[in-house]
């Protein structure tokens, strides 16, 4: 689906790109592309990212293997981390839509 990503800043998805590549890509897959062992976070259900936070945060699926990153990452960090997330999801939807030919990459300059 469409990501909104109103009010969302290069400078805070190349942040949560930095984060999400630094602790998340070892799971999740790097360019937040995951090879299918774990969930493909850029394909998120509206449900799981009202829920984000208290995933990352709180540890919500820690039962599922999913352990709260609380003692690494900040309420600011994650919300990075998601917009990184919902940034990348919405350059590969552009793409498969044919909305545009190439996908960005990265947003850290």
């Amino acid at each position: 689906p469409e990501q909104d990503l109103a009010g969302v800043s290069k400078t805070m998805i190349a942040t949560g790109e930095d984060h999400y590549e630094n602790y998340c890509s070892v799971c999740h897959g790097l360019g937040a592309r995951s090879a299918g062992a774990v969930p493909d976070l850029r394909r998120m259900a509206e449900g799981t990212h009202a829920i984000f936070d208290k995933i990352v945060l709180e540890g919500l699926y820690a039962s599922n293997g999913m352990a709260s990153f609380a003692d690494v990452f900040s309420p600011e960090d994650t919300a990075a981390i998601h917009a990184y997330i919902r940034a990348r999801a919405e350059e590969d939807r552009k793409v498969a839509a044919g909305e545009q030919e190439t996908a960005r990459i990265s947003w850290i300059e």
